[in-house]
């Protein structure tokens, strides 16, 4: 990847909220920004669990299902 394409993407998630610049003489520091990816985890924490249960749900419907259509 490119220090050009680099550049360019940190830009974009800066610009996003995701990333903070500071600089440091003719460097420039990059940290990131903990509050989005907050928002994003509560709303995962509040869904995964669900999604899951549905998921192990399926699949031991599907193996059921697969051990009456083909007894060994």
């Amino acid at each position: 990847m490119t220090q050009q394409a680099v550049s360019l993407h940190l830009q974009v998630l800066r610009h996003a909220g995701l990333l903070h610049k500071t600089r440091k003489g003719a460097k420039r520091m990059y940290s990131l920004n903990p509050e989005p990816f907050q928002l994003v985890d509560a709303l995962l924490d509040d869904l995964w669990p669900g999604a899951l249960g549905r998921l192990k749900s399926t699949v031991e419907a599907d193996l059921a299902s697969n051990r009456k259509q083909d007894p060994q």
